[in-house]
Protein backbone atom coordinates (compact mmCIF):
# COMPACT_ATOMS: atom_id res chain seq x y z
CA UNK A 1 0.00 0.00 0.00
CA UNK A 2 1.15 3.20 -1.11
CA UNK A 3 0.81 6.17 1.29
CA UNK A 4 1.95 10.01 -0.03
CA UNK A 5 4.69 11.14 1.92
CA UNK A 6 2.53 14.87 2.48
CA UNK A 7 0.09 12.70 4.64
CA UNK A 8 2.57 12.33 7.56
CA UNK A 9 2.25 17.11 7.05
CA UNK A 10 -1.23 15.98 7.71
CA UNK A 11 -1.12 14.44 11.25
CA UNK A 12 1.70 16.82 11.75
CA UNK A 13 -0.45 19.82 11.44
CA UNK A 14 -3.17 17.86 13.92
CA UNK A 15 -1.43 17.41 16.78
CA UNK A 16 0.15 21.10 16.02
CA UNK A 17 -3.25 22.58 15.71
CA UNK A 18 -3.84 20.46 19.04
CA UNK A 19 -0.50 22.43 20.37
CA UNK A 20 -1.79 25.94 19.38
CA UNK A 21 -4.84 25.65 21.20
CA UNK A 22 -3.45 24.36 24.55
CA UNK A 23 -1.28 27.30 24.03
CA UNK A 24 -3.46 29.72 23.82
CA UNK A 25 -5.66 28.37 26.60
CA UNK A 26 -2.70 29.02 28.39
CA UNK A 27 -1.98 32.71 27.29
CA UNK A 28 -5.60 33.33 28.19
CA UNK A 29 -5.06 32.09 31.68
CA UNK A 30 -1.79 33.62 32.65
CA UNK A 31 -3.41 37.35 31.17
CA UNK A 32 -6.74 36.49 33.27
CA UNK A 33 -5.30 35.31 36.57
CA UNK A 34 -1.72 35.98 35.99
CA UNK A 35 1.57 34.73 37.56
CA UNK A 36 1.68 34.88 40.89
CA UNK A 37 4.49 32.27 41.64
CA UNK A 38 7.70 31.31 40.53
CA UNK A 39 6.63 27.97 39.62
CA UNK A 40 3.73 29.01 37.20
CA UNK A 41 6.03 31.31 35.47
CA UNK A 42 9.17 28.70 34.97
CA UNK A 43 6.24 26.20 33.94
CA UNK A 44 5.26 28.42 31.20
CA UNK A 45 8.73 29.21 30.38
CA UNK A 46 9.33 25.65 29.65
CA UNK A 47 6.26 25.33 27.86
CA UNK A 48 7.47 27.80 25.53
CA UNK A 49 10.77 26.66 25.38
CA UNK A 50 10.03 22.65 24.76
CA UNK A 51 7.40 23.83 22.03
CA UNK A 52 9.90 26.23 19.75
CA UNK A 53 12.55 23.93 19.99
CA UNK A 54 10.20 20.97 18.13
CA UNK A 55 8.93 23.44 15.58
CA UNK A 56 12.29 24.58 14.88
CA UNK A 57 13.75 21.05 15.11
CA UNK A 58 10.76 20.11 13.18
CA UNK A 59 11.96 22.94 10.45
CA UNK A 60 15.36 22.15 10.52
CA UNK A 61 14.95 18.47 9.67
CA UNK A 62 12.14 17.87 7.30
CA UNK A 63 12.92 21.19 5.23
CA UNK A 64 14.67 19.46 2.38
CA UNK A 65 12.64 16.45 2.46
CA UNK A 66 11.03 15.56 -0.99
CA UNK A 67 7.17 15.67 0.47
CA UNK A 68 5.83 14.75 -3.48
CA UNK A 69 7.22 10.96 -2.67
CA UNK A 70 5.09 8.47 -1.31
CA UNK A 71 6.31 5.44 0.91
CA UNK A 72 5.32 1.46 0.78
CA UNK A 73 3.09 -0.03 3.80
CA UNK A 74 3.33 -3.98 3.04
CA UNK A 75 1.16 -5.09 5.73
CA UNK A 76 1.29 -9.21 6.41
CA UNK A 77 -1.31 -11.53 5.58
CA UNK A 78 -3.01 -12.32 9.05
CA UNK A 79 -4.44 -15.52 8.75
CA UNK A 80 -7.43 -16.99 11.39
CA UNK A 81 -8.04 -20.21 9.19
CA UNK A 82 -6.36 -22.80 11.86
CA UNK A 83 -7.57 -25.58 9.67
CA UNK A 84 -9.31 -28.72 10.58
CA UNK A 85 -8.52 -31.92 12.54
Amino acid sequence: MDIPAFAILIVYGAVLLVVIVFSFFNVYHVLRFGMHTTAAYSMSAIYVVVVALIVIGTWLTLGGVDWGGSFTVELPDISLDFGTR
